[in-house]
């Protein structure tokens, strides 16, 4: 009896997955782990030859390790990822613009399995005086966390939201 009776919920499931593709599968401990960006761009980011602050181009990424990101420098990651960045590579999330003095949420993001990093690379006009590389620590599965992403005037800084 007991079987007709997990036959019916296990049916019960699978109408439910089918009418809300969405729904979750699982516990929350073996999901994939979401992540969102709250981006700040200050007034005075990225300023051109002129003085004037400029739009800043951001790549989001998800590196199993951040070795190689800070081994090599801006043209052999930006032109060559890929082939630079190897097997750390898990995905390239997003590349976005950002305007200066702006704020914008991006994500939610899934973490591809074995992530333990979350890295950005802030495409600065003067890359030789910027820190235009950043990288924090993530879980690939099992939480939902929010980082704030700051474009400062030369710099780029990932931090844990812990509000």
């Amino acid at each position: 009896m007991s079987f007709g009776l997990a036959g019916c919920e296990t049916a019960g499931k699978i109408v439910d997955v089918i009418a809300e593709p969405d729904i979750q599968i699982g516990e929350n401990e073996i999901q994939p782990s979401q992540i969102s960006l709250h981006a700040y761009a200050a007034g005075d980011v990225n300023k051109n030859f002129g003085g004037e602050p400029s739009p800043v181009v951001i790549k989001v990424l998800a590196l199993s390790n951040d070795h190689r990101l800070f081994s090599y420098d801006f043209f052999s990651l930006v032109d060559k990822m890929d082939e630079t960045l190897g097997k750390t590579l898990l995905a390239n999330l997003d590349e976005v613009q950002l305007e200066p003095d702006s704020y914008k949420i991006l994500g939610p993001y899934e973490m591809p399995e074995g992530t333990k990093k979350i890295a950005i690379i802030a495409e600065y006009l003067d890359i030789e005086t910027s820190v235009w590389r950043s990288a924090i620590s993530v879980q690939d599965v099992g939480s939902n966390e929010r980082f704030l992403l700051l474009l400062l005037e030369e710099e780029v800084r990932l931090i844990k939201d812990e509000g």
